[in-house]
């Protein structure tokens, strides 16, 4: 059941919280606490970098209360940023996922903002033309298993695209495939996210040229 509204995007309030979730109400209190913590440190990293001149990409759920957070909204209203939509299944991903990207990136809707119109579940998809995986939750082991979780991941073509676009940039320095661990800050995203192997590797593929600092690259990125 929603924790958010659009009135209330940083979760709903102690007393609805309560009547929704009866004996859970503190759990699902503790849980928005955190997600709201992670959101808005995205949402301040970003604003922070792009008053420094620097370039960002945040990404989440098109669909989204997130968006609506004060921090979210800043960000929104900052010169040079751009707000571009996409479905992951344009990506390569198997499910028709609404998400959506804030930008300062040049070219990001050129190069991410591409929409399927095959909206039903059984339709073929414009792109692999097979129909989209349902987002039916399921049972295993005598617990609900969502949908959330495969998709959190982006598809190797969503990755490819970012990663083209972020070796564009100008001002951005190729050592950062071999000088960094992690070519990308993928926030929260966990250990096996793709994308920073794609920005590593379309990073090395450009010829090297020197830079201000020559401990650390020119430009930063935040997902």
């Amino acid at each position: 059941m929603p924790m958010r509204s659009l009135r209330h995007p940083a979760g709903l309030p102690w007393k609805e919280l309560v009547d929704r979730f009866k004996g859970s109400a503190k759990v699902v209190q503790e849980k928005l606490d955190l997600h709201n913590f992670m959101a808005n440190l995205a949402a301040e990293e970003c604003c922070k970098a792009v008053m420094q001149g620097r370039f960002v990409v945040l990404e989440n759920p098109a669909q989204s209360y997130i968006w609506e957070l004060p921090a979210f909204k800043e960000l929104a209203g900052m010169k040079g940023m751009v707000w571009v939509t996409c479905h992951n299944c344009a990506h390569g991903g198997k499910r028709r996922k609404y998400t959506g990207f804030l930008t300062n990136v040049p070219g990001a809707q050129e190069a991410l903002g591409v929409l399927c119109s095959a909206r039903e579940e059984d339709a073929p998809c414009d792109f692999s033309g097979v129909p989209h995986l349902p987002w039916t939750a399921s049972w295993k082991d005598g617990r609900v298993e969502t949908l959330t979780a495969p998709e959190a991941q982006y598809p190797t073509g969503m990755c490819v695209a970012l990663a083209k676009l972020i070796a564009a940039c100008p001002d951005v320095s190729p050592a950062l495939a071999s000088q960094m661990p992690y070519a990308f800050l993928e926030v929260f995203s966990g250990p096996e996210a793709p994308l920073t192997q794609a920005v590593r590797s379309a990073l090395a593929g450009r010829r090297a040229k020197p830079t201000e600092d020559e401990n650390g690259p020119t430009s930063h990125f935040r997902a």
